[in-house]
């Protein structure tokens, strides 16, 4: 006769608990706007009565980048004025953006360059010609002025 040891396992009966808890989680994507220069000064070069007008592409790069629409203006902030004290009206400075006609520059009201939605991450590039009419009553010198660029959102 033959023996067989029978092994009985009892294993526990683990019962297991859950509990869950939901929570909001917020997000805010700011509205941003970035404008960057390619350069702090713009040089038209010389010029001469002659030549009646010059006219330099490319004068100044501008980079928008924008997570809204937007639009971008300049404006001058005085007439050109040479280092003797002598002027030339600004609006004789003209400017254009992407496939614009030229605008003259004014004292009154700034002017629009370019708009746009938002960007995306490479930014968009806005190449600003100028044009530059000179007469033979304009006194010699070297002339200059600011111009303010602003980037500003629209709804």
């Amino acid at each position: 006769m033959s023996r067989f040891l029978s092994l009985i396992f009892i294993l526990p009966l683990f019962l297991f608990a859950s509990y869950s808890v939901e929570t909001d989680l917020n997000v805010e994507n700011q509205e941003v706007l970035l404008l960057e220069l390619s350069s702090s000064k713009i040089d038209l070069g010389e010029i001469k009565p002659d030549m009646k007008e010059v006219v330099k592409l490319k004068g100044i790069t501008v980079k928008v980048k924008s997570n809204v629409k937007w639009v971008l203006t300049v404006e001058p902030l005085d007439n050109l004025v040479s280092t003797d004290g002598d002027v030339i009206n600004i609006e004789r400075l003209e400017l254009r953006g992407k496939k614009g006609n030229f605008t003259p520059l004014s004292l009154a009201n700034p002017i629009t360059i370019a708009s746009g939605d938002k960007t995306g991450d490479n930014g968009y590039d806005v190449d600003i010609d100028f044009r530059m009419k000179i007469r033979w009553d304009d006194p010699s010198g070297r002339y200059n002025t600011k111009l303010r660029f602003t980037l500003n959102s629209i709804y």
